[in-house]
């Protein structure tokens, strides 16, 4: 059974006319009534009565004559379905975000995307930087990072270039301050992302001690941006974390900006050998997000 016998049989059944129906169909009519006659032995029953003066529809033509519309109705809908996949437009991408943050920027641009392609859905993966840079080419399409360990097999984009601040309890004397010089911060105890959880965490606090030729006093590490934070609050050291993160402390914490100091960063990455049709979408929908939004790398 194929469309076109399907197609063949509902026009027949609207017209009950055999020249009719091969006309509309720009056939001949024995070509329709080989047609109907293939469809009628592959069902094993006998779909319309016919003699020289009329055509009609038998009991089981009669359901079926209801039921065609509805199948024919499926099947295209299937092949549109199976289209749109191919070419992108319907399926999933595999993205990691980092687990301990919220970025409106994450949500805007992924909402965005959805409006424009609904039927693409997006199975995020909750992780650490260095998690996601290691899964990205295996589980993971693309991911939204920090990380600048590239690699040529991927490509990416800036979504997000934000300020780096130190980070004080608020009763720290450097508190009130404009700004700060790395150089000030020397006989400071430092608070840093663990390695294990973000290679950028640990290495701003170090390279930018080293680029003021100092070593750092690093008292701790930490997994989790949120702890990082209360232990600063609490008085047990300080660190440096990126402006948008000052609303989550509510005033607890002060964030100074950093003279001269390398800015935070924000990637989507992505796996060029992704074989998921989905992710060309992705990509070129960020590309123009980032320019109407004048982020420049």
């Amino acid at each position: 059974m194929d469309l076109f016998q399907l197609e063949c049989f509902q026009e027949l059944a609207e017209s009950l006319n055999f020249t009719q129906t091969a006309a509309a169909l720009y056939i001949t009519q024995p070509a329709l009534s080989r047609t109907i006659a293939a469809l009628e032995s592959e069902m094993g029953t006998q779909l319309l009565e016919r003699n020289k003066r009329a055509v009609k529809l038998t009991p089981a033509g009669e359901v079926f004559a209801r039921e065609c519309p509805l199948i024919i109705d499926t099947f295209q809908r299937g092949v549109n379905s199976a289209r749109e996949a191919a070419a992108g437009k319907r399926g999933t991408i595999c993205i990691g975000l980092q687990r301990d943050l919220f970025e409106n920027f994450t949500v805007d641009l992924l909402n965005g995307f959805r409006e424009q392609y609904p039927e693409i859905g997006f199975d995020i993966r909750l992780l650490g930087i260095n998690e996601m840079i290691k899964e990205l080419g295996s589980t993971l399409d693309a991911a939204i990072t920090s990380s600048q360990q590239g690699s040529e097999n991927f490509g990416r984009v800036l979504l997000s270039d934000r300020q780096n601040c130190a980070v004080l309890p608020a009763n720290h004397p450097l508190a009130s301050r404009e700004s700060i010089r790395m150089e000030e911060l020397k006989d400071e105890r430092f608070i840093t992302m663990s390695r294990y959880s973000s290679n950028y965490g640990h290495d701003i606090v170090l390279h930018s001690s080293m680029d003021a030729n100092f070593e750092p006093n690093i008292v701790a590490e930490v997994e989790y941006v949120p702890g990082l934070m209360m232990l600063v609050a609490c008085g047990k050291g300080i660190s440096i974390l990126h402006r948008d993160l000052e609303k989550m402390a509510d005033g607890r914490l002060i964030f100074v900006p950093l003279e001269g100091e390398k800015r935070f960063r924000r990637y989507l990455y992505w796996d060029k050998s992704s074989k998921n049709p989905c992710l060309p979408l992705l990509t070129a929908f960020t590309e123009q997000w980032v320019k109407e939004h004048k982020i420049s790398d």
